[in-house]
């Protein structure tokens, strides 16, 4: 009889039929590549009886739901693997290969994934990952939007080309030489600054292609490493003394104002004996003071913005103080300057404009200010 036809039949009769089947032929190879089944358990009985199915062959195969307990499917291929539902708890998956599965639930529970186990072109959205040991495991070019890493360790992952929109990192995480290149969306994702990193000798050691993750090189503009050039300028003083000194004179001449008016009601005459109505001409607020009290309010916003939202970390140092100079770990940085990015970008808003028109303002002045020194000086 085909080999394959007890092992899919161990398969669809259940775990005890499983657990008789790894008794039966514990050298056998466990072959069911492209079959499609529903719910599927494969299940030891307790920690000190593990099954165990090196080298089995899952390539391919349809599951509707996939349950796998205290077992041992270390250099297993699980390679084009279809699930709308798997969960793993307890299990060793040791140099094994999900490349190209698509899963569209999965849950991996005290997992260890040592020795080059791969997620490749994996399909895994909103994926749960608790107390896994990653060792020298792949997640490159894997579709990771909303999954979760609780707990557990990231030794030597790679996540380059991964989709991280997202993603979240529980701590305690503990983690080392961590591969970001062409990482997307990793802005989005959450908690990379509280991951436990284990400093390696260099710069980057702890994670490497943090800077040349993909992204639209605008977003550079946007950190708060970019604000932070903005921010360091004396201008949360200047701007709210700007608006208090602009209203104060706007107030000036609200007075006069009202004290003209009130002159040309009462049809008081001079000494002439001529009426001062249409006389004194009302004081007009001068265009330039509205477009500075706006430039003020502008820059005060965004300074106030700056000082209340921008973490303090990343107002205290620049990024090669905190890496160079203090030898601390890069993802505890820069995960930093990318929080809050709808105050950021409200941020930096009201910097450019505010900064801008300032600009223009004290440019017309200072051509006013010239002109006057050319037609009235000697």
């Amino acid at each position: 009889m085909d080999a394959d036809v007890p092992a899919k039949d161990a398969l669809i009769s259940g775990p005890d039929a499983m657990r008789q089947w790894t008794r039966n032929n514990p050298r056998a190879s466990f072959h069911v590549a492209g079959i499609e089944f529903g719910r599927v358990e494969i299940s030891g009985l307790s920690n000190d009886e593990w099954i165990v199915l090196h080298h089995a062959q899952f390539g391919g195969t349809k599951f509707e739901q996939l349950l796998i307990i205290n077992a041992d499917l270390s250099n297993t291929n699980f390679n084009h693997l279809i699930a709308k539902e798997a969960e793993f708890t307890n299990v060793t998956l040791d140099a094994s290969s999900f490349a190209n599965a698509k899963i569209e639930s999965l849950r991996l529970n005290n997992v260890r994934c040592n020795g080059s186990t791969e997620f490749t072109n994996a399909y895994l959205p909103a994926a749960k990952f608790s107390d896994c040991t990653f060792d020298n495991t792949k997640f490159t070019n894997a579709e990771l939007m909303g999954a979760a890493f609780t707990r557990g360790s990231l030794m030597y992952v790679d996540f380059s080309g991964a989709n991280l929109d997202g993603c979240t990192f529980a701590s305690p995480i503990l983690a080392s030489s961590l591969a970001f290149w062409g990482t997307k969306n990793l802005e989005t994702s959450t908690g990379l600054e509280k991951i436990n990193i284990q400093q390696q000798t260099g710069i980057h050691g702890d994670a490497i292609g943090l800077e040349q993750r993909e992204r639209p090189r605008w977003k550079d503009y946007l950190d708060w490493t970019r604000i932070r050039v903005l921010g360091r300028l004396p201008l949360f003083g200047i701007s709210y003394a700007t608006l208090v000194f602009i209203p104060v004179i706007i107030g000036s001449i609200a007075m006069v104002n009202t004290s003209i008016e009130r002159i040309q009601e009462a049809g008081l005459v001079g000494l002439s004996g001529n009426s001062f109505e249409g006389v004194i001409p009302a004081v007009k607020i001068p265009t330039l003071m509205v477009w500075s009290l706006i430039a003020a309010a502008l820059l005060a916003i965004a300074s106030t913005l700056y000082h209340v939202f921008c973490p303090t970390r990343i107002q205290e140092f620049t990024q090669e103080q905190w890496v160079n100079e203090l030898n601390k770990p890069l993802m505890h940085y820069l995960p930093h300057a990318w929080k809050m990015p709808r105050i950021r970008i409200i941020c930096i808003w009201a910097y450019a404009v505010g900064g801008l028109s300032g600009l223009f303002i004290l440019s017309i002045k200072a051509f006013q200010t010239i002109g006057y020194i050319v037609r009235y000086g000697e």
